[in-house]
């Protein structure tokens, strides 16, 4: 018979130097056989099983209607120095806490799927995690640092329709966490994440000189273009291509 969780709690952060340094979540898992285990898992591991449940079940993460989502919101990528790195680990793990109970209280097919049983399993590291060797810095040797989001610039202003959405004004910066077929792009401002169309963001970096034509990221026409009388930017939403044998 196989076991299903009972439970899931992120209880701490704590700091790794192997194979370089990094924080992990320490959560406490109960199963339903009565074996409970302590594991540890990096942001990066509950970003990868984000994206695994929203392209493994499109209509309960809401992909084609957003009030229809069920799947958990995960606390976006967050751009940040070194020096704040801790803080921001720190302040992610209440919403990581709350991210795996709502896990466990999704339907069965769900939170019984091999990806979220997989996640929360105890592998080698989990019951002897890694020992930090006694070895000098090497004179040239660098620590990577935090994998940073895709940013865009919002295009014109942009009034929210629902909660699930965000409000945004021309020429702020956005932090892109998902992309959406739909056109619907799921993005980190002032502290909030919320979705926004994807037609009204332009990447970072682009200076409105004449009107141009591009093809975004999520395969939309946008046509954007700097009228000197007004300064403003108008977006124009064209059809979206379509492969098909008549083009």
């Amino acid at each position: 018979m196989k076991r299903t969780l009972l439970e899931a709690k992120v209880s701490d952060v704590q700091k790794r130097k192997v194979p370089q340094k990094h924080y992990v979540y320490v959560i406490h898992v109960g199963w339903s056989d009565g074996t409970v285990n302590i594991i540890y898992r990096r942001y990066n591991q509950f970003f990868d099983l984000q994206c695994y449940l929203l392209d493994a079940f499109p209509v309960e993460a809401g992909a084609k209607h957003p009030t229809d989502r069920m799947i958990p919101f995960l606390p976006g990528k967050i751009l940040f120095r070194r020096s704040q790195v801790y803080d921001v680990a720190a302040k992610r793990l209440t919403a990581l806490d709350e991210y795996c109970r709502a896990l466990i209280r999704l339907p069965s097919k769900i939170s019984e799927c091999s990806m979220i049983l997989q996640f929360f399993e105890a592998v080698a590291d989990d019951i002897q995690p890694p020992i930090a060797e006694q070895s000098k810095k090497t004179k040239g040797e660098t620590i990577s640092g935090p994998k940073l989001l895709e940013q865009y610039v919002a295009v014109a202003d942009y009034k929210n329709n629902s909660n699930e959405e965000l409000s945004m004004k021309a020429g702020v910066l956005v932090d892109v966490i998902e992309k959406r077929d739909t056109g619907w792009w799921f993005v980190y401002l002032d502290g909030e994440q919320g979705w926004v169309p994807g037609n009204y963001l332009m990447r970072d970096g682009w200076n409105p000189q004449q009107g141009e034509s591009i093809l975004s990221d999520s395969g939309e026409h946008l046509v954007l273009k700097d009228y000197s009388t007004t300064r403003t930017i108008f977006v124009s939403y064209f059809c979206r291509l379509c492969c098909s044998d008549n083009f």
